[in-house]
């Protein structure tokens, strides 16, 4: 018996069989974007050992197939924000760095009743300086946002 069996056969029988089986996707996903995110920090340092990229995009295209895509049906970078990445608003060449915003996504879920897409993580504007704080967007607030995960991290 996998891991998976043992969740489905113990949760709440009130949770719908599909629900149950995309949260545990979603779930698989989110530990594998994870991994990827800490294979990459650490490939960074130049003494390290090479092939530690390959190893996190390995990781990223696992966690595609796991979860991301059962959820929209479609390519998950063209559809919904990615868990592990940063998005800017209206980023449609130079903006003052007050009226950007950045989104770092921690976690992907569905929404236990309306059942939309919802991305769960942190906000803040490109002003330096600027403080991170909790925030989310629903999947009809997507239209708008650009990747920009290189330097838009936690740490930028």
């Amino acid at each position: 018996m996998t891991a998976r069996d043992v969740l489905e056969t113990n949760i709440d029988p009130a949770v719908p069989a599909d629900m149950a089986r995309r949260s545990i996707d979603d779930f698989a996903t989110e530990v594998l974007r994870k991994a990827a995110a800490a294979v990459v920090a650490r490939s960074r340092c130049a003494d390290c050992a090479p092939g530690r990229e390959a190893a996190a995009e390995d990781l990223h295209r696992m966690a595609d197939e796991a979860g991301t895509p059962a959820l929209t049906g479609a390519d998950p970078a063209a559809d919904f924000f990615r868990v592990g990445r940063t998005y800017a608003y209206g980023q449609t060449g130079y903006r003052a760095p007050e009226l950007t915003v950045l989104f770092l996504v921690e976690h992907v879920t569905r929404h236990p009743d309306r059942g939309h897409l919802r991305a769960i993580g942190w906000s803040k504007t490109g002003e330096p300086g600027a403080k991170w704080h909790g925030d989310f967007q629903d999947e009809d607030q997507f239209e708008g946002w650009a990747e920009v995960t290189e330097g838009g991290g936690p740490d930028a």
